[in-house]
């Protein structure tokens, strides 16, 4: 299960190794609507075109209310951002993480500040 993603004005870039699987689970946690919604628009146009299927994709706005929902396994992807009222997003990965290893997390910031990390 393997995923690279770019954001690069205003294009995503995904490379997939799904295990086989031909349809995943999405969480998006950002406290921005408009900015969870570009995202949204971006993923649904990314796997339109290389015919992947998202059987759900969540969104959420805030760590606190993703995390009440969470259970390990329920997806195979989330994108958290960084920086959000209440808990963070890197607060958000680490609990993630005490249950669930095999989700990939990919962080999201408009931030310069960990852009690079």
């Amino acid at each position: 299960f393997f995923h690279t993603f770019i954001l690069k004005h205003g294009k995503i870039a995904i490379t997939t190794s799904i295990g086989g699987r031909t349809e995943i689970n999405i969480a998006i946690v950002d406290d921005l609507k408009t900015d969870s919604d570009r995202l949204v628009v971006l993923i649904n146009t990314y796997m339109e075109q290389h015919r992947l299927q998202c059987r759900t994709m969540d969104l959420f706005s805030s760590g606190e209310a993703f995390l009440d929902t969470f259970t390990s396994g329920k997806y195979h992807l989330i994108f958290l951002d960084i920086y959000m009222d209440g808990i963070t997003g890197m607060e958000t990965a680490k609990r993630i993480r005490q249950t669930d290893h095999d989700c990939r997390i990919i962080f999201i910031t408009t931030s310069p500040e960990f852009a690079v990390e």
